[in-house]
């Protein structure tokens, strides 16, 4: 029986992210954001949920691609800080690329993941954490080869903008997450999430953390 390898993955810079922690190295704001939906500061709970088409995860040359992901957050104001958990997030049509890896499965476990809201500088983030998905791969040559946990945060910058979360290396910077395969190997987690309120009356409602 081919033992299970463990990886440690802290996802970069944006929270799957909708999601943030304190940069390291930088200055520490004075406050911290809490969320608004429709210009209103949040008072009880709210479901907001995020698209990316498509997201990738690149490590030690592989790239990790899914078409499409989906993910759903519950989330509320406590102690003067936006929170939350990331209660699902189902990918699609995924495929690994690069050294003859084959991507047999990518699963996100043990949810719901906790999330809150952190300022960098002025810029509101957003970190997940408790990051937990199986990942597995086949391939003579293929350096993930096995199946593997991938633990750890993913921080993400919120855009009130365009209604989106991003992921990317400089989110990851930002935020003081970090992803690695095996423990060692960096990973960078890349997407763009378009952001929105659960329910057909809601869907419109700008939801910003300020």
């Amino acid at each position: 029986m081919r033992k299970r390898k463990k990886l440690l993955l802290l996802v970069p810079g944006a929270a799957a992210a909708v999601l943030v922690t304190m940069a390291v190295g930088f200055a520490a704001a004075s406050s911290q954001p809490k969320w608004y939906i429709g210009g209103s500061e949040l008072k009880e709970s709210e479901t907001l949920g995020g698209v990316a088409e498509p997201s990738a995860l690149k490590a030690d040359g592989v790239t990790t691609e899914c078409q499409h992901s989906y993910y759903v957050a519950e989330i509320f104001n406590s102690g003067g800080i936006g929170k939350g958990s990331l209660t699902s997030l189902p990918v699609f049509n995924c495929s690994a690329a690069g050294h003859n890896c084959t991507l047999n499965k990518v699963e996100p476990t043990n949810l719901p993941w906790a999330m809150h809201d952190e300022f960098v500088g002025t810029k509101p983030y957003v970190v997940i954490e408790g990051v937990d998905i199986e990942v597995s791969y086949s391939g003579f040559g293929c350096p993930l080869l096995g199946t593997h946990q991938v633990t750890g945060s993913i921080g993400g910058a919120l855009e009130a903008g365009s209604q989106t979360t991003v992921f990317n290396a400089g989110t990851a910077s930002a935020t003081g997450t970090s992803l690695k395969a095996l423990g060692f190997v960096p990973v960078e987690l890349t997407g763009t999430y378009d952001v929105e309120m659960v329910g057909p009356e809601k869907k419109a409602q700008l939801i910003e953390a300020k």
